[in-house]
């Protein structure tokens, strides 16, 4: 885990460096900074927009803080999960591809901050009735929101509280405001989301070069 972490880090400053010059005015850290102030990922988010940050992961997350939010959320964080919260407690995204990995004090139920989104995609698929729909969405608030606020439109990393993997795995959601991929872990999730970045960093150099 700890060089998969490594990997994301230099991928996603990478990434933040090649942005248009237009993405850097706030790096899309302003509804995080705004919603979550004095938490210490912010402090981060406050060092990224004032200067250049090299280190945008955070400190081990404790044992105690790890029971603490399986007690308040009532359910058992599935072990890759836990493997990156020993390594970090959150990591920041400066720019609007990926929303920022919140730290484990800060993770809730989706529907604490998105009762309106969960409740137009129960409303959609009622009227719908469609078996074709992601399971996920017809319960979305109960899903646990281990990122955000996003950046930039509607982009979640969520937490299946109710489907498992082998290996006591819950599945992972990535969630656009009409598109979801599917992760059969979290850290499959970090797989697919370091690949996305390497992919569309090479992508914005190949632009700047032309």
């Amino acid at each position: 885990m700890d060089e998969l972490m490594q990997a994301m880090n230099t991928a996603a400053i990478a990434h933040w460096r090649a942005s248009p010059a237009e993405a850097h005015v706030d790096l899309g850290l302003s509804p995080f900074l705004a919603t979550h102030p004095d938490s210490a990922l912010a402090d981060l988010a406050r060092r990224c927009l004032s200067g250049d940050v090299v280190w945008l992961r955070m400190p081990p997350a404790s044992k105690a803080s790890i029971l603490a939010a399986e007690a308040r959320l009532g359910i058992s964080l599935p072990p890759s999960y836990k493997q990156f919260l020993s390594v970090s407690n959150g990591f920041l995204m400066p720019g609007n591809y990926i929303s920022t990995l919140l730290p484990v004090e800060l993770i809730q139920p989706f529907g604490n901050e998105n009762a309106t989104i969960a409740s137009d995609w129960r409303s959609m698929l009622e009227e719908e009735a469609s078996e074709d729909e992601p399971w996920l969405m017809a319960r979305l608030g109960d899903a646990i929101q281990l990122s955000g606020p996003p950046g930039k439109g509607e982009d979640f990393v969520l937490l299946d509280p109710t489907f498992m993997h082998p290996g006591e795995e819950n599945e992972i959601v990535t969630y656009w405001t009409q598109l979801q991929e599917h992760h059969s872990s979290f850290v499959a999730y970090l797989e697919s989301a370091l690949a996305g970045l390497l992919n569309l960093t090479a992508f914005l150099q190949k632009g700047t070069d032309r």
